[in-house]
């Protein structure tokens, strides 16, 4: 028998860490045990969680703005400020 630290073990509630993309419909980031919830916090407080997102466009995207890049392989690339935190965006058309 191995013994399940209390850490571990799961919560009675799941335990709101962080809420994604709060300007947007966006969606809240749960921990299920007390470990879980300790790291995911700290991802998103030292800025080490990455997001990716998948879209279905209906038509074709209007080409890249002033503001940003078009690296070799395709990828556009978007560095804009937003609340006074540094938020990047790349993106490109796959087909």
């Amino acid at each position: 028998n191995i013994p399940i630290s209390e850490e571990n073990y799961p919560m009675k509630r799941p335990q709101p860490v962080h809420r994604l993309d709060r300007p947007t419909s966006g969606l809240v980031v749960v921990g299920k045990t007390k470990a879980a919830t300790v790291h995911l916090s700290q991802q998103f407080e030292f800025r080490k969680a990455q997001k990716t997102y998948m879209a279905i466009l209906n038509g074709i995207p209007q080409q890249p703005s002033s503001d940003s890049e078009t690296t070799e392989d395709g990828w556009n690339l978007i560095d804009h400020d937003l609340e006074d935190k540094s938020a990047v965006t790349q993106w490109k058309v796959l087909q």
